[in-house]
């Protein structure tokens, strides 16, 4: 009937304005994985039994919001230590040696792991501080296939295919040494 969705949303909202907007998030599919506790706290509190006491609904509420927090941290600290790894492998992606190639190649590792769409190009022209042909310019030097592009209505957004550029470190660490 739409009631315990607008429950969630209503929680979500609360804790996205109170606490972090990554929480509003997390929540709702925190209760989607534990929907079973989540019903069993509503069947319990609507028991006659129980004449209306929420508390057993509050405690299991509290619990996920706990267990929520405690997956949301583990995924921003797992994702860190990603982007620690990556950020130490853009000087041997092509041209990350360089500076200017190196920051945008730090600006699509941070968007593959933290954003579902990856950064727009308007982000990047701001934060690069560069222009529009010189964006373009840089991007179309990134090799086929490691750089991922996403249209969404008028806007373009930009990711790099991580495997790819795990795949590409692999084959060169596992190439014979050369005979000199």
């Amino acid at each position: 009937d739409g009631n315990g969705r607008t429950s969630r949303f209503i929680s979500s909202y609360l804790l996205t304005s109170e606490l972090e907007p990554l929480m509003g998030y997390r929540l709702s599919y925190t209760i989607k994985e534990n929907i079973n506790k989540y019903l069993k706290a509503f069947k319990i509190c609507n028991d006659p039994k129980n004449k209306g006491d929420i508390t057993p609904f509050l405690f299991m509420f509290l619990d996920i919001i706990l267990l929520s927090t405690e997956q949301l941290v583990e995924s921003l600290q797992a994702r860190l230590e990603m982007l620690n790894t990556y950020s130490g492998i853009i000087p041997k992606l092509p041209l990350g040696e360089n500076s200017k190639h190196g920051d945008l190649y730090y600006l699509l590792v941070q968007a593959t792991l933290f954003s579902e769409l990856g950064i727009s190009t308007y982000d990047l022209l701001d934060i690069l501080k560069i222009t529009r042909s010189t964006l373009n310019s840089r991007l179309k030097q990134i090799p086929d296939g490691l750089l991922i592009i996403k249209k969404e209505k008028n806007n373009k957004f930009y990711s790099l295919d991580l495997r790819l550029v795990d795949e590409k470190l692999m084959a060169e660490y596992t190439k014979a040494p050369s005979e000199d």
